[in-house]
């Protein structure tokens, strides 16, 4: 299937020279290709830190390094450049590759000790000749491919490019794994030969891209092998020909460079618990936190030097007393904001995007003696995910109505509801997971709701804690299935309702700005409104966020944990974009007297406002974690070079 590709992130990372085909004034070169043999491999020996790697059509791993470090190749005569990087290590299990194509007899200089793989698959000569092939650049690179592979090792095929000239040899792709669950590979050939029985490219949690030289035989399609589901990008950057423009230009290859990319984008996985406290996990001992206790919260090989936030849901239970827990990045003080609420007896659930501190932390304290859990949803990456399409409210399943679902039967004990989130209108074919705040109403006990990916196995998670004949409400931003579901487990009989806040894809425009928590709104303290009233029921009140508590002008969409408190009877609360109609969704549902949060992925109105609608009289407060926006920011990404 062929997929048209949005410009932004191309215009951003992608800069190839602008050749178009044109017949050169003289035929040949300097590239030759044939088969691969390898030139190093020092698993037979020690790690190394410097290691010569010839010249030609090369292909480069290292990998087990010893930590996290960057690795250049460059030159043998010149030392690494200081403003880009070929590699960039996180963790021992790490395994990256590159090609190059160069005359130059070429060095690895790396900052940690790590094993070194070469393939050579061709010759490239100092100067053209007429027994070789040039790169012929394409004016503007072509997207193949821009989805999810679908089922583990598949082989995608594409059509033979009408780009390609009659005369082309071999085509030069290149190729992004991004977003993965797990550790893999890709191998490109032509598809009327045997798949080779080499790798050319690994991924792993964050993104891996390369270029890849494929020969083709006249009119053969082109395919690639994804060891393990992964979304990939492929796109056509050019070919080999025997004539061309510049008998002298050689392929691009991927490098770290400093440069304006897009925001920290999106790694979903399949929740992680990394805090039990009622069975050590995550902090020694399983007596419950104290009041004022603070828990801080690693996450290990979770998270790397290019993650900069996490989303949790976090959960507290057999709760003591009355009040409330906050989230943060460990390194200062707890400041005045709130993620859960509770009271006594209460097991209460919240999702919490929180930025990380500088050793890669978060911490939690509350005021009242309670156990606290939390389960890792996913991480956003300077490097290696999906970037977010916030949407206005849109109401995707209601069981009670027959929405998303042919019947009005709650969702019985036990089973599984396997909803199409995909449905190319508010959430289109590309995306990789979604944003769904999640409602149980109506519950016949106590019990819980897990979602997950249709085509991964249930976590032992929990995103929704109720009691009988309760309306609890969860954000939930969860990785889709490689068709596009989401599945909900419930407990218990229980109708349930889904409102989609934003969707992620490779091609999306946003990325995530991640904040430390501040207060915007609240009605008890004349913050963000110049009174100090309850909202009268069925009214709304407009929130400026743009521009305050470090959101940004341009912000997209803000993240925004919403706390309703003393109401004065059975409600809810809705939040969306001021210069659009109230959608039909809820973010918050209470109770007369509770206090409830729930976290919000809210879209922004064209002037930075948030309208919040509440049924009944209540004061409501916000605290901004942080905001999307679809400008580049300053940082060091992947570029071609």
């Amino acid at each position: 299937m062929l997929k048209a590709a949005a410009a932004f992130i191309i215009a951003s990372t992608l800069v190839v020279s602008a050749i178009s085909p044109a017949t050169s004034l003289e035929n040949g070169g300097r590239i030759e290709l044939d088969s691969p043999t390898r030139q190093v491999d020092t698993r037979v020996g020690s790690r190394v830190t410097a290691r010569v790697l010839g010249s030609g059509v090369l292909s480069v791993w290292v990998l087990d390094p010893t930590g996290p470090g960057t690795a250049t190749v460059h030159p043998c005569g010149s030392p690494p450049p200081a403003d880009e990087t070929t590699f960039r290590l996180t963790s021992p299990r790490d395994m990256k590759y590159a090609r190059f194509a160069t005359s130059e007899s070429t060095c690895l200089t790396s900052n940690v000790p790590l094993h070194v793989i070469v393939d050579r698959a061709g010759t490239v000569a100092p100067t053209p000749s007429a027994t070789r092939d040039q790169y012929v650049a394409l004016t503007t690179p072509e997207t193949l491919w821009s989805e999810a592979s679908a089922t583990p090792q598949q082989t995608i095929r594409i059509p033979r490019p009408a780009e390609l000239s009659d005369t082309a040899t071999a085509a030069v792709i290149s190729r992004d794994a991004i977003a993965a669950s797990d550790r893999g590979f890709l191998s490109a050939h032509s598809c009327d030969r045997p798949r080779p029985m080499v790798a050319d490219v690994g991924y792993g949690a964050d993104r891996a891209a390369n270029v890849a030289i494929v020969p083709l035989e006249a009119g053969a399609d082109l395919c690639v092998y994804a060891h393990t589901p992964v979304h990939v990008r492929i796109k056509l950057l050019g070919e080999l020909a025997a004539t061309g423009p510049d008998a002298t230009a050689l392929p691009p290859s991927w490098r770290y460079q400093p440069g304006e990319f897009p925001g920290p984008s999106l790694r979903s996985i399949v929740p992680e618990r990394v805090l039990d406290t009622r069975i050590g996990q995550g902090r020694p001992g399983t007596s419950k936190v104290e009041p004022n206790e603070v828990v801080e919260l690693s996450f290990g090989d979770l998270v790397g030097p290019q993650t900069t936030a996490v989303v949790l849901n976090v959960t507290v239970t057999e709760t003591e007393s009355a009040g409330f827990v906050a989230a943060w990045p460990c390194g200062g003080d707890r400041p005045i904001v709130s993620n859960l609420n509770f009271v006594a007896g209460e097991t209460v659930p919240n999702l919490v995007v929180s930025k990380l501190s500088p050793a890669g932390t978060i911490c939690l304290s509350g005021i009242a003696r309670a156990h606290l859990i939390a389960d890792l949803n996913g991480t956003y990456e300077t490097d290696g995910g999906l970037l977010a399409n916030p949407v206005r409210p849109t109401r995707i399943l209601d069981t009670r109505q027959a929405i998303g679902v042919p019947t009005t039967t709650k969702l019985a004990a036990g089973q599984v509801l396997e909803l199409d989130v995909v449905d190319g209108k508010t959430v289109p074919e590309q995306a990789g997971a979604v944003t769904v705040n999640v409602t149980a109403t109506e519950p016949i006990a106590r019990g819980f709701i897990t979602a997950f990916a249709c085509d991964q196995q249930r976590p032992t998670a929990s995103n929704l804690n109720f009691a009988p004949e309760q309306s609890v409400a969860n954000l939930v931003t969860a990785k889709l299935s490689q068709n596009g579901t989401l599945c909900f487990y419930s407990l218990v009989d229980t109708h349930l309702i889904a409102d989609v806040a934003a969707w992620y894809g490779v091609e999306e425009p946003a990325g995530l700005i991640d904040l430390d928590p501040v207060r915007l709104l609240d009605t008890r303290e004349a913050v963000g409104i110049p009174t100090t009233t309850k909202i009268e029921a069925r009214r709304f009140i407009e929130l400026q966020v743009a521009g305050r508590g470090g959101v940004g002008s341009d912000a997209l969409a803000a993240v925004l944990n919403l706390t309703v408190t003393q109401p004065e009877d059975r409600g809810f609360v809705t939040a969306w974009p001021c210069d659009e109609a109230r959608p039909t969704v809820s973010n918050v549902n209470y109770a007369a007297g509770e206090t409830n949060p729930n976290l919000a992925t809210v879209k922004l109105s064209a002037d930075g406002k948030v309208c919040l609608y509440t049924l009944r009289r209540a004061h409501l407060i916000a605290d901004v974690a942080g905001y999307f926006t679809d400008e580049p920011i300053d940082t060091v990404g992947l570029a071609l070079s």
